[in-house]
This record gives C-alpha cells, sequence and structure tokens, in this order.
C-alpha cells in the first residue's frame, strides 16, 4: 500500500496529488506539501497531478524549469487537440479521456495534457478525468509503476478498460435492435439507433487520434527520451489499433441494421402501395361504367328496359374481371 509522507515544503498550489516512486515501482503518497527540491531528486520518479481552474498552479508551471519551454506550454495550452511532441528529452502531449464526477462516468471528454522524463511526470486536467483517476486508485491499491511512461500505459489501460465496456453495451444494444428488425412485425428503431451511432463515431474519432498520437512515438529516435518509451509506444498503438477495428465493426453493424430497418419499411411501403394501384385499376373500369350509366343524356342503354340496373351492375363486374385478366396475364399482380 502507498505510504504517507510527512513533507516540510509548503502546498504547492493547485496539485491535486504528488506520488513519488521508489526503484521497484512502489510509490509514496507525498500529500500537498511537496518541496522543489523533491522534484529535483534523481532516485525514481514523482508524479504531480494539477487542476487548472487554479490560476496559480499555472504560474508554478510556468515557472517550473525540470521542462523545457514547450513541454510547459503544453501543460498549460487552452488547444485540446490530441497530439505529441518530443522536446529536449521530454515528451509531451495531449490525451483524450472520459470526464466523471461523484456519481461516476459521464458523456463529456476531457483531455490529460502531461509532459515526462525519466524523473518527472507533470500532468494537468480542467475538468476531473476517469482513466486518470482510476490509474491513482490502482497505485493506492498497492500497483508498482517503474517508470514514468508506465504511468501513461496504466493510464491508457485503464482508458481502454472503459472504453471495451461502452463497446460491450454498445454491442448488446444493437443486438437488441437486430432482433426485433428480424421480427415479422413492423419495428421502427431508427431513433434508437441514432444515439449509438453517435457514441460509436464519437469512440472511433477518439481513438482514431490516440492510435496515431502513440505511432508516432513508436519511431521517435533520441538517446534521451525515457527509457522503454518505443516499447511501451508500441505496446499502447497495438491495443488502442485493435480497440478502434471493433469500434469500426460496431459502425459497420450499426450502419447495416439502420440500412436494413429503412429496408424494411420500404417493403412494406411498396407492397401497400402495390395493393393500393392494384385496387384502382380493377375499380377504375367499373367506375367508367358506372359513370357512363350515370350521364343524364337521351340513348342511355338499359334506361328503359326491366332490370338494367342488374344489367349495368353485371357489365360492371365484367369490366372488373377483364382489368383483373389483364394484370394476371401481364404478371402484375405478383
Amino acid at each position: 500500500m502507498v505510504q504517507e509522507m510527512t513533507d516540510p515544503g509548503s502546498a504547492v498550489p493547485g496539485l491535486l496529488w504528488a506520488y513519488r516512486f521508489r526503484n521497484d515501482g512502489t510509490a509514496k503518497n507525498l500529500g500537498l506539501n511537496v518541496s522543489r527540491n523533491e522534484c529535483s531528486r534523481t532516485d525514481g520518479w514523482i508524479w504531480l497531478h494539477f487542476s487548472l481552474s487554479d490560476e496559480r498552479a499555472k504560474r508554478f508551471i510556468a515557472d517550473f524549469d525540470g521542462f523545457p519551454e514547450p513541454a510547459r506550454a503544453t501543460l498549460l495550452t487552452a488547444d485540446e487537440h490530441v497530439n505529441v511532441c518530443i522536446s529536449d528529452g521530454v515528451v509531451h502531449g495531449i490525451f483524450v479521456d472520459l470526464q466523471r464526477d461523484l456519481a461516476g462516468i459521464t458523456d463529456g471528454t476531457g483531455k490529460l495534457h502531461f509532459a515526462f522524463n525519466d524523473h518527472v511526470l507533470v500532468s494537468t486536467r480542467r475538468a476531473a478525468l476517469h482513466s486518470v483517476e482510476a490509474a491513482r486508485q490502482s497505485i493506492e491499491a498497492g500497483n508498482s509503476i517503474p517508470a514514468a511512461v508506465g504511468l501513461i500505459e496504466e493510464i491508457v489501460s485503464q482508458y481502454c478498460i472503459t472504453i471495451e465496456r461502452m463497446m460491450s453495451a454498445i454491442a448488446d444494444q444493437i443486438d437488441e435492435i437486430e432482433d426485433r428488425v428480424l421480427e415479422k412485425r413492423r419495428n421502427d428503431d431508427r431513433q434508437k439507433l441514432i444515439p449509438v451511432r453517435r457514441l460509436v463515431m464519437k469512440l472511433h474519432r477518439q481513438l482514431l487520434a490516440s492510435r496515431g498520437m502513440f505511432h508516432r512515438l513508436e519511431s521517435a529516435v533520441d538517446s534521451r527520451l525515457p527509457v522503454g518509451l518505443a516499447e511501451t509506444a508500441t505496446q499502447i498503438a497495438q491495443h488502442l489499433d485493435s480497440l478502434d477495428h471493433a469500434c469500426v465493426v460496431l459502425q459497420d453493424r450499426a450502419r447495416l441494421v439502420h440500412d436494413e430497418i429503412v429496408s424494411k419499411i420500404n417493403a412494406e411501403t411498396n407492397r401497400s402501395l402495390h395493393v393500393l394501384s392494384t385496387l384502382s385499376v380493377l375499380l377504375m373500369p367499373p367506375t367508367l361504367v358506372a359513370g357512363a350509366f350515370g350521364m343524364n343524356t337521351r340513348d342511355v342503354p338499359f334506361a328503359q328496359t326491366d332490370g338494367g340496373f342488374w344489367f349495368a351492375l353485371a357489365l360492371c363486374g365484367l369490366a372488373s374481371a377483364v382489368a383483373y385478366g389483364l394484370l394476371k396475364k401481364l404478371d402484375i399482380l405478383n
């Protein structure tokens, strides 16, 4: 378990938590009173996590001399685009994450700004992030992380676990809709598919940006880079690739189910129109006959004949029979 440590340093403004990791990966919780000397130690490494809602935290990071200026700018920037850069052996970038509140994961998306070398990892955020908190809880539970790059791997792993759960729930929703589509009775579940497709598309965009970010780190060459960066980046990229492939499969399934619903609705509409068109064709000749006998003109057939109404009615039936025969012969009724 993580051990508490009393430190004579002063509280760092905006600091949410700080951990000192020994060489074997075990951690100590430094609390919020962290001295600057603690950040300059080379035995093991330290993780400092800040909230940028505190303006004093921005000033502290801007004055932090452990990172070059580009890395400090990444930690403080308002730009939320996922990216990664390397400056003087320091890896810095922005990673997408899911927001959280006291009730758990929310629908919002946040960004984790980070910068690290072999001895210091600083991360910042504007809203509470799920994967970062899950990584902290993992550390509190005794998970050892020997290197700073391992913390990035742990955060991404927690993110991937959450995405896998979300995708599993999405797959179940698509299964239910698909089962209803295959039933004989009509089911229009297009409205239920809209939030599903929107969420899958959102996850795909996140995964696409994240996997590209770590693929760029795979080929990074610099003797000053953190130890194990390329290998860790490769593992993370492969995991994200697998998730993105599964996400694309879900996208295709949702699109196919939507097309199947539309196709089924169109087929039923066409059948209804076919029936109405057939009835119109069958009733058109009798209507013409009835209209002819209903004209107020002289020389109307059967006008003075006993049973003339029945002769006219029979003529209407004959006209319908002739129309039906023509439709049958032309194979229009099938």
